[in-house]
């Protein structure tokens, strides 16, 4: 018959759980996989209006979008008719006058928001929140 958890166990239990529990929040808001930095050369380009730069967090991957001088926003940047990749270098582009993305694979396109505008897209592509301090040139998008 197994033991039960006494008193002090139970005690021991909980605080290695909430230890867990706080170190998981603290890394989230401090240093979590989605932080960027407009001084580091791969987010150099959101520094302007109309600047794009992709990132990686966790197993997704985004397409950062300078829409206004205090704001970016953060798309999937897998096309969802034939998952092309919209990444300027790849094969996407972005025209801050129509305020579309576009895929340049089999033309659709897609506003900031990611809701399909044109072509063969069935579908928007996903929007993530994105906490961003102009003044600081930094942000963070939150998944």
């Amino acid at each position: 018959m197994p033991n039960p958890i006494n008193r002090r166990n139970f005690v021991q239990l909980c605080c290695t759980g909430c230890a867990l529990v706080a170190t998981g929040c603290i890394a989230e808001v401090y240093g979590g996989a989605g932080d960027f930095r407009l001084a580091d050369d791969e987010f150099k380009a959101l520094s302007t209006v109309g600047g794009v730069a992709p990132i990686n967090v966790e197993d997704r991957a985004l397409l950062l979008i300078r829409t206004t001088a205090s704001e970016i926003v953060a798309l999937s940047r897998i096309c969802t008719h034939q998952q092309c990749d919209l990444s300027p270098s790849i094969a996407g582009s972005f025209d801050l006058d129509s305020g579309q993305l576009r895929c340049l694979c089999h033309d659709a396109r897609y506003d900031t928001t990611g809701k399909v505008v044109g072509g063969p897209a069935p579908a928007p592509l996903d929007r993530f929140v994105v906490d961003f301090d102009p003044a600081a040139g930094v942000g963070q998008v939150l998944l």
